[in-house]
């Protein structure tokens, strides 16, 4: 007999395991060219051989005791310091060591942030669309539950906008705070606001006026703001529309210090998803003190905080690294943009991460789709399998708590562009491909 906690974890369904465990158990490789191109797993492969020269891993006598669990003094100190670096701190908000602590992953330090600021039964509200695993990185372990607010929330489908080639930014992007206040209202046990900056799956960076507008709500509220902010060095659109802007840079008179809490990770900007390092960001001291109690669970290896610590260590070199990624994410992005735009396919203008959100939504009511009502199975989901079935992985709509009932969203589906070209190149033809032979039988 297991526990509750247990069988809830197994009955969670998850759509980006199931992609992910797809592609993994058939890859495509110069040596298995009939394999499945993966382009729905967050992850960057475009710096592989820059993070192997950077990167020093090598176990050394001194890497062999426990050491700090929070992270060694060295690596809190280089990461405050790319942190002071990079951002517009002001001198009373630059970064100490003690501000930081280490685990690894971003996953385990959600996790840990909710057991942190809330009970269980509580919740934690998050603007969605959103990255789909955050149900499980809330839930799995606190016994908090984790709720989503959308901006089509109360909409007539014909009340949506229906997107243009490129979608525009537009109100329906992001959750108003009136809707904020009515999701507060329905689940008063909402404890925290959590946040993605810049976004996943959409690629955008949330506007300047909208970022405050949520902190400013989430004072009055006295709720605590967790943003996560893993594409905070991943901004390589230098059109962008918006510029990003770190919660860490916004001052008292929008909230509380000791409310926000951010968390970065190595996966993202460092192209580093396997070596398993993120650090969590706060000026509360009870926060961190918090933390600390939970952080026995969560560290990473001796080995791992020595090569990080190295790889930090010269900030002109880190820079070179970050403006290198962005010019080869802009190549990346610019492929799958012209592969799009040959079809007339809609999706949001990128502007940083590594994620492109687009639209199949004309693609959904094609006869060979027909979801599979045992399965429960949605029309995007039925061309979630359709395109594994032909090579390509690419994540639906229903894997980040987007509303299937408006167009807007239920034909969105979550494009990762982070890929050696050539590999992104086949990725894309297959996807086309199958698009093409949907739309020339219908």
């Amino acid at each position: 007999m297991l526990s509750r906690r247990a069988l809830a974890n197994i009955s969670r369904p998850s759509v980006l395991g199931a992609g992910a465990d797809a592609a993994a158990a058939n890859p495509y490789s110069e040596t298995n060219r009939n394999g499945i191109v993966n382009l729905g797993r967050a992850e960057n492969k475009l710096m592989d051989s820059e993070v192997i020269e950077l990167l020093p891993l090598r176990a050394a006598p001194s890497h062999l005791p426990y050491g700090l669990y929070r992270g060694t003094l060295s690596l809190r100190t280089n990461i405050a310091a790319l942190f002071n670096h990079r951002l517009s701190l002001s001198p009373s908000f630059k970064l100490n060591p003690d501000q930081l602590a280490i685990a690894n992953g971003a996953t385990p330090l959600t996790s840990c942030a909710a057991q942190i600021v809330g009970d269980e039964g509580d919740a934690i509200l998050s603007p969605g669309p959103v990255y789909g695993s955050f149900g499980r990185d809330v839930e799995a372990s606190s016994g908090l539950r984790f709720v989503t607010v959308n901006p089509l929330d109360n909409l007539s489908n014909s009340e949506v906008i229906s997107p243009s080639k490129r979608v525009k930014r537009n109100i329906e992007e992001y959750p108003s705070i009136n809707q904020l206040n009515n999701a507060l209202d329905k689940d008063p046990r909402i404890k925290a606001l959590l946040l993605t900056n810049p976004g996943n799956p959409s690629g955008r960076i949330i506007p300047r006026d909208t970022l405050l507008a949520y902190l400013k709500w989430a004072n009055s509220k006295n709720l605590h703001v967790i943003v996560d902010e893993v594409y905070a060095f991943s901004v390589w659109n230098l059109d962008a529309q918006n510029k990003f802007l770190s919660a860490l840079e916004v001052g008292e008179d929008v909230i509380r210090k000791d409310l926000v809490h951010v968390i970065w990770s190595f996966s993202k900007d460092f192209c580093m998803n396997g070596q398993r390092a993120a650090v969590i960001i706060s000026r509360n001291p009870q926060f961190m003190r918090a933390y600390r109690e939970l952080v026995y669970f969560h560290s990473i290896s001796q080995s791992l905080d020595a090569a990080l610590t190295s790889f930090l260590s010269s900030l002109p070199r880190v820079d070179n690294f970050i403006t290198l990624n962005h010019m080869r994410l802009r190549a990346s992005f610019t492929l799958v943009q012209r592969h799009l735009d040959s079809r007339s396919i809609p999706y949001l203008q990128p502007e940083a991460g590594i994620c492109m959100w687009i639209n199949l939504v004309r693609y959904l009511s094609h006869p060979s789709l027909t979801p599979s009502v045992s399965k429960k199975e949605t029309p995007s989901l039925a061309l979630f399998h359709h395109l594994i079935d032909n090579g390509v992985y690419i994540a639906p709509a229903d894997a980040f708590y987007c509303d299937l009932r408006h167009d807007e969203q239920r034909g969105m589906f979550r494009v990762v562009c982070s890929l050696p070209l050539d590999v992104l190149e086949v990725g894309m033809q297959r996807l086309i491909k199958v698009l093409d032979s949907l739309e020339i039988e219908k």
